[in-house]
């Protein structure tokens, strides 16, 4: 099932590829895709397995990926692998883990990325060059209008009106 959580992964992809410089989970083909998403990300709980489920394929391609997963490779190995701390500050990396949340329910919906302490310095940056009287936020949870919604809460038809 498709949903703007989707997205969001994708874009954390782009992300990591942009700091490390090359793909973080080049696959070729399906299964080895998934075999590398895990090596990064960790296995998957039994609950993300069984959300991950309802995709075409994975009732044939998952029990095999999972059975080949080497070692417990984590997310912090490939931080250090890649040399990531010395390249972005905490928050880089704090934005990056909510982005590639295996469960899109505790993934970062788009309104929660933008007002990441992440893109603090950009959202000061644009309020004093623009003058404007755009909503400064500290962090998404500080948001009044968008934080309470899920991005499949939001109608593309009549756009929040909160300014980042």
């Amino acid at each position: 099932m498709y949903g703007y959580s989707a997205d969001i992964w994708s874009a954390g992809c782009i992300f990591a590829e942009m700091i490390a410089r090359k793909p973080i989970f080049a696959g070729r083909n399906p299964k080895d895709h998934l075999l590398r998403i895990f090596a990064v990300m960790g296995t998957p709980t039994p609950q993300n397995f069984l959300m991950m489920n309802v995709y075409p394929q994975s009732s044939t391609i998952l029990p095999s990926v999972l059975q080949s997963v080497p070692g417990q490779r984590t997310f912090e190995s490939w931080l250090e692998s890649n040399n990531v701390r010395s390249i972005v500050r905490p928050e880089g990396i704090d934005l990056l883990l909510g982005m590639l949340q295996f469960d899109p329910a505790k993934r970062l919906n788009s309104v929660e990325v933008l007002g990441h302490p992440y893109f603090a310095d950009i959202r000061k940056e644009i309020a004093s060059k623009t003058g404007s009287q755009y909503l400064y936020v500290q962090n998404a949870t500080t948001l009044d209008t968008a934080t309470s919604k899920s991005d499949s809460d939001v109608d593309e038809a009549s756009p929040q009106t909160t300014n980042l």
